[in-house]
């Protein structure tokens, strides 16, 4: 799927048969070849690591340090530059989980995520619906 910088959904594919990696589908519907040929600059996760000059995706971390045996760790400024990627990229991933999740009666019963404490009114995620449903029903009157 594609979205703009404001998290509207620009493109979704059509379903892929089988198990299909996320750069291998895009690659099989073009995206990617087009958005290298047209040099549209996009904000992506680490799948689309090796996609090309235009598909930006956050720094990894480092190889394996011979002397340690661990992981070596991310520099302050990398840490930095992938909470920056981290946050262009959230409107995508907000747009992606719209299409995963269907909505829901905003006031359905939803399990408590804290043992001992009350939740009064819908679960957060619900309240989205809400909000849309009262702003629809004012404009309306």
């Amino acid at each position: 799927m594609i979205a703009d910088p404001a998290g509207r959904l620009i493109w979704a594919s059509p379903a892929l048969p089988g198990a299909r990696h996320d750069m291998g589908a895009a690659r099989e519907h073009g995206i990617i070849t087009a958005l290298n040929a047209a040099e549209v600059h996009t904000v992506a996760d680490t799948a689309y690591q090796g996609g090309g000059p235009a598909i930006r995706v956050p720094q990894r971390r480092r190889r394996l340090d011979p002397d340690t045996g661990r992981y070596r760790r991310l520099s302050r400024n990398q840490k930095d530059v992938n909470t920056a990627h981290a946050r262009q990229r959230g409107p995508g991933e907000r747009a992606a989980q719209g299409m995963e999740d269907p909505p829901q009666d905003p006031l359905q019963s939803v399990p408590n995520d804290r043992p001992g404490q009350r939740r009064a009114g819908p679960h957060p995620r619900q309240l989205n619906h809400v909000g849309k449903g009262s702003l629809l029903s004012t404009l309306n009157i």
